[in-house]
């Protein structure tokens, strides 16, 4: 099943082969998701959601977050400052900076 994120009135839409399922965080900025996840930048913090049922997880990283990308088991955050930092999705844990 494909997945898709649109950032509308402050929250993540998700919506599934083209039908909105759900919507996710509050006060969202930017937002990306996959199969498994959704990564919305709230208030400058990337919060991780499960997509298929909407229920939060984790808080990721650092504050000042600007973008996310996620991509299997890894999350990559960007930062104000022009830094990017790893995480595993599914444990949350630091890997490396980029």
């Amino acid at each position: 099943m494909a997945y898709i994120v649109k950032v509308e009135s402050n929250k993540a839409k998700l919506y599934e082969n083209g039908s909105f399922r759900r919507s996710v965080g509050s006060n969202v900025s930017s937002a990306s998701c996959d199969d498994e996840w959704t990564i919305c930048i709230e208030n400058g913090r990337a919060k991780q959601y499960n997509t298929k049922t909407g229920s939060f997880k984790r808080s990721i990283g650092d504050s000042n977050a600007v973008s996310a990308q996620i991509n299997g088991d890894s999350i990559v955050i960007s930062y104000a400052n022009g830094r990017a930092k790893e995480y595993k999705a599914s444990s949350g844990s630091f890997v490396r900076s980029c």
